[in-house]
């Protein structure tokens, strides 16, 4: 597994991070994984996100953007 990014800012409405890898499986097959990260008060609320390396270019907007819609209740 290697970090392929990282980021921090808005994530929607929210400050947060984002941070990227990739895993390559035994079997051969890479995935590409991203996380979501927004800190709240003593807590860190996380999503996780994956998709195969080789549909990443299509999927990885999607993702963002599934991201970018959360909203957190107080």
């Amino acid at each position: 597994m290697f970090q392929a990014g990282r980021g921090h800012g808005l994530i929607g409405k929210h400050p947060g991070s984002r941070l990227s890898f990739i895993l390559n499986r035994q079997d051969g097959e890479k995935w590409f994984f991203k996380h979501y990260l927004w800190p709240q008060d003593t807590r860190v609320i996380v999503l996780q996100c994956g998709t195969p390396v080789e549909v990443r270019q299509q999927n990885e907007p999607v993702l963002d953007e599934i991201a970018e819609t959360f909203e957190f209740v107080q």
